[in-house]
């Protein structure tokens, strides 16, 4: 809607009030003259409506050119979901779009973009194993327990024996990992203004809103789950307890203990993950000359701790909360992450009408595991009452 459109609907307002004024006075003339104006005001403002959206449609078509010059011969289909991606947006109207069980179901380009997106902006989900997939998922696991021949718990290797002897089999056994199919919504919320700007790449910007969504959702999920739905990494058997809740109880001797927790084969992959405010306590730590042991740990990009990069991440608790989880550890690959990568969409038109906005709230598929203990180590504060969901 322009400024035109708006000042019409302004006066038509108060010329319908004025009327109803001059009913009540008994002024049937005057009555009259002012619903002849209202109509007349009506007029104008279907006229300026029309002109309006037939610019809105001259500035999408050009941006469809613009795009399916940028796509190639292969664009049309899907230029075509996002012009009815676009439409959804700002008018609800789902026509030319598929229907799943929580809504308009986001055209696949968009879709596979989102999900590419969560993952590259979070190491975590990143490098967890993922399965791309709807429904629920069993995972085959073989080798839980470990020894001096097979310290992963997975196949050992021997010697053949004499003539007619038989390989003795290992301790490992074929357990399973289920994934079910948790949906995850997420929500956003779009002001109309935007929404109806034609200069805006709003298929972009709602992109970027869902992506971040579900980043935070997702990542926080990985780290710490929710009791009976998505597992999180703290839900690792392999824990060492911090019992002094303060920044300073944790320590570099910590650290190496807790990098020791994991076994060599995995060292290669592993990745610190910790809150800003725990990382920048351990880059104050000095040494007995005064200086900083973290002094030359920066490397390029990022930094390392030990040897493995360390990712900063605000789902992490702070050691000063007790039972909490301030420190992860390990190849984060021993996560299962089963994710969908069909999204749905539903716009909240009526929610968020006072605010001039609207709710943009998207459904994914998901669950999460760990598939194996052994590559994640858990640096826990206090005793657990195992709160964490498995």
């Amino acid at each position: 809607m322009n400024k035109k459109m708006r000042d019409l609907l302004a006066k038509i307002k108060s010329k319908t009030e004025e009327a109803r004024q001059h009913n009540e006075a008994g002024e049937v003339d005057l009555v009259k003259a002012c619903l002849d104006e209202v109509d007349n005001l009506k007029g104008e403002y279907e006229t300026e409506k029309r002109l309006f959206e037939e610019e809105q449609r001259r500035c999408q078509a050009q941006q469809l050119r613009e795009r399916a010059e940028e796509h190639g011969d292969n664009g049309g289909a899907d230029l075509s979901e996002e012009k009815s991606f676009v439409e959804y947006l700002r008018k609800a109207a789902s026509a030319g779009m598929s229907q799943g069980s929580n809504g308009a179901i986001v055209p696949k380009t968009i879709a596979s973009k989102i999900i590419t997106d969560i993952v590259n902006v979070s190491p975590i989900i990143e490098k967890a194993t993922k399965y791309y997939t709807k429904g629920d998922l069993s995972i085959p696991v073989y080798g839980t327990d470990a020894s001096a021949d097979s310290p992963t718990g997975d196949i050992a290797a021997a010697y053949q024996g004499d003539e007619f002897t038989a390989l003795t089999a290992g301790q490992g056994k074929f357990t399973s990992v289920d994934l079910s199919g948790y949906v995850l919504g997420a929500l956003s919320v779009i002001s109309n203004k935007l929404i109806n700007n034609t200069d805006i790449n709003i298929v972009a910007k709602a992109e970027d809103l869902m992506t971040e969504a579900f980043r935070v959702k997702l990542e926080r999920e990985l780290i710490h789950g929710t009791s009976g739905k998505m597992t999180g990494a703290v839900s690792s058997t392999n824990k060492m307890t911090l019992t002094t809740y303060t920044l300073a109880g944790i320590t570099f001797d910590v650290l190496i203990e807790m990098q020791a927790m994991i076994p060599q084969i995995y060292q290669s992959n592993a990745m610190w993950i910790m809150s800003n405010k725990t990382f920048t306590a351990l880059r104050k730590t000095k040494n007995s000359q005064n200086e900083y042991l973290m002094k030359d740990i920066e490397t390029g990009f990022g930094w390392k701790i030990l040897g493995s990069p360390v990712y900063i991440s605000d789902a992490m608790d702070e050691a000063t909360k007790q039972e909490g989880f301030p420190v992860l550890y390990g190849d984060f690959s021993g996560m299962a992450l089963k994710i969908a990568k069909q999204l749905e969409l539903q716009v909240l038109n009526e929610k968020y009408a006072d605010k001039n906005a609207k709710g943009v709230v998207g459904w994914l598929e998901a669950d999460s595991k760990v598939e194996n203990n052994q590559k994640i180590a858990v640096l826990q504060s206090g005793k657990q009452s195992d709160k964490q969901n498995g």
